[in-house]
């Protein structure tokens, strides 16, 4: 990872030992979950030491939250990781038919039904919720744009946030 600061006051550089770019993180479970290129899941208690997990799959992992006791990876080729302890992951979209495979860029939890909602290239968006409950649906109201880096929900909306501004 590149750095932690408590309190956003002074950073300290950590390593996690990998070479591969990170795109993702989150908190929550008592562990920080980072996702990146090449199916990279790491975490880590502290934020500073950091382990490699499994995450069966090769594809580029782009967004990671928490919510619900679970955790959810999202990535390249309509990929929905699932995991109740971010060591184990399984891949939920896989077995369903009818997923798209366009690459999902962003996942958060809340706001809308205590659930995952995830953003997409294409005007995609998922909703996830537990058990699993994969809902996709086009989006013709969201903004044209494709690089949605993140967003959060309060108050019963959804901001956005990416190349194409807010």
């Amino acid at each position: 990872m590149r750095g932690v600061a408590p309190a956003q006051s002074a950073w300290t550089l950590a390593s996690s030992g990998v070479t591969d770019a990170r795109w993702g993180v989150c908190h929550g479970g008592g562990q920080f979950v980072a996702v990146g290129e090449k199916g990279t899941i790491l975490t880590s208690a502290d934020g500073l030491a950091w382990t490699r997990r499994d995450s069966g799959t090769t594809v580029w992992l782009t967004s990671v939250a928490y919510g619900l006791g679970h955790y959810v990876a999202v990535g390249d080729a309509g990929t929905v990781l699932l995991s109740q302890d971010a060591v184990s992951w399984v891949n939920v979209a896989a077995a369903r038919s009818g997923v798209p495979t366009d690459r999902l860029n962003v996942i958060a939890f809340g706001g809308i039904n205590d659930s995952f909602v995830c953003y997409g290239e294409d005007r995609r968006t998922l909703s996830l919720a537990l058990p699993v409950q994969l809902t996709w649906s086009d989006s013709p109201e969201r903004p044209r744009g494709r690089w949605w880096r993140g967003f959060a929900t309060a108050h019963d909306r959804i901001v956005l946030g990416g190349e194409t501004g807010l």
